[in-house]
């Protein structure tokens, strides 16, 4: 054979850590590298006859229902195929389970492996971002793939931050805790997203509740607090103006992204109406955004400005990945809503059961994350923007992973 087992094991290993690098520095490296993980799984069935295994059949015939139902529904809601291909770019993340769960399978460490390449990702991140905001002081950093990437990835980062210090007993995994923490609150600072803030604590909040020590989560959130207030009290209030209007509703220019967030959600709901059965199809909405966006009111001079930078800057987005999945999906949405908020929970807290202290912390860790990214989801089109929905996969490989180990457990037991 041109390609012994061995050989190839560790290419799909090279591939999987290529892509925890790509995760904070390339997106356009991750969509490529996703392509060549398909390569390989058609390899692994063609040469080693191993079929496509995430460690649970129920499991894998909802993934395949998720991904060819729902392209078959975008086609009939836009009766095209351009919302089948904004769909199908959105649910290309869907192969990671896929793909990680028998490599992992394989060697018991590789999921500890991945987080060094992974990890490394976010420090390179946090440093280009650092020098980006010293150097540019009154514009939000872009880092390497835009400003949702980066302010996300650092709520990633901060969540895992929180989960290694909550949950490690060691002075030295501890330290890394809080400086893997410092990390992500640095990418947030820098990126100014307010959403990733509140995400990051909601996140931590989640996670000190399961770990089931309150010391520990007072402890955790106290360093959060202490963190941001050293930070807010060095960094001059104007480069932090985002932050102190997060809830203020008042329609001004003083906070004008407020405002404009409540009209995209309010356009949101008005398209919900028109489509309430199939939807209008994944990111297939321009039309009906401008047919909406010309009925605003244009009766102070800020209206005006509001309604016309809404319209030359083709704002279709709702800014909520909620009313985006509706508006998007149509009653197609409750499949959405059940893997986000009824299967991955259930799963979650079916591995809490796990023995192994490292994989249940690492499962805190995937909830603590999925939280902050559901939180998030208000305010941001977290599962449409091509680069986040990433978050939720590569979370929902691990938590497949350790419900798999968790199986194995208590079969042993029997």
């Amino acid at each position: 054979m041109f390609l012994s087992r061995e050989r190839f094991n560790k290419l799909e290993e090279f591939v999987g850590y290529l892509f925890g690098l790509s995760f904070f520095v390339n997106f356009k490296f991750s969509k490529d590298l996703v392509t060549v993980m398909v390569v390989l799984m058609v390899l692994r069935y063609v040469l080693f006859k191993e079929k496509l295994n995430c460690g649970d059949e129920k499991i894998k015939k909802f993934l395949y229902f998720f991904l060819f139902g729902g392209l078959i529904w975008n086609y009939f809601a836009g009766m095209s195929f351009v919302p089948v291909r904004q769909y199908l770019k959105i649910m290309r993340w869907v192969i990671l389970p896929f793909y990680f769960y028998p490599v992992m399978l394989r060697d018991k460490k590789y999921i500890y492996k991945f987080m060094v390449p992974f990890l490394f990702g976010g420090v390179l991140s946090f440093f280009k971002s650092g020098y980006e905001f010293m150097k540019s002081p009154w514009t939000r950093v872009q880092g390497f793939d835009g400003v949702p990437s980066t302010g996300f990835g650092g709520m990633v980062l901060g969540n895992i931050g929180i989960g290694i210090l909550l949950c490690k007993e060691k002075i030295k995994e501890k330290i890394l805790g809080l400086i893997i923490l410092g990390l992500g609150l640095g990418l947030i600072v820098f990126t100014q997203m307010r959403g990733a803030l509140i995400g990051l604590i909601i996140g931590s909040i989640i996670i000190g509740v399961f770990e089931i020590n309150w010391k520990k989560l007072l402890i955790g959130l106290g360093i959060i607090l202490v963190i941001l207030g050293v930070t807010f009290k060095n960094i001059e209030h104007s480069r932090l103006q985002r932050f102190t209007t997060t809830f203020d509703m008042e329609k001004n220019s003083g906070n004008s992204s407020n405002y404009t967030r409540i009209l995209l959600w309010e356009n949101g709901i008005w398209r919900i109406k028109k489509h309430p059965i199939m939807g209008s199809g994944t990111n297939n909405d321009k039309k009906l955004f401008l047919e909406y966006a010309q009925t605003l009111p244009e009766n102070t001079p800020f209206e005006k400005y509001m309604k016309y930078n809404l319209i030359d800057n083709e704002f279709s987005d709702t800014h909520n990945m909620y009313i985006n999945a509706i508006s998007d999906n149509g009653i197609f949405s409750l499949v959405q809503f059940f893997i986000w908020f009824i299967f991955s929970p259930y799963l979650l807290l079916k591995n809490l059961k796990i023995n192994d202290k490292n994989l249940k912390m690492i499962n805190l860790i995937c909830g603590g994350v999925l939280s902050a990214y559901y939180f998030s989801g208000l305010t941001w089109s977290v599962w449409r923007n091509k680069w986040t929905p990433m978050i939720f996969w590569i979370c929902f490989t691990g938590i497949v992973y350790i419900y798999g180990k968790l199986k194995e457990e208590l079969n042993g037991n029997n």
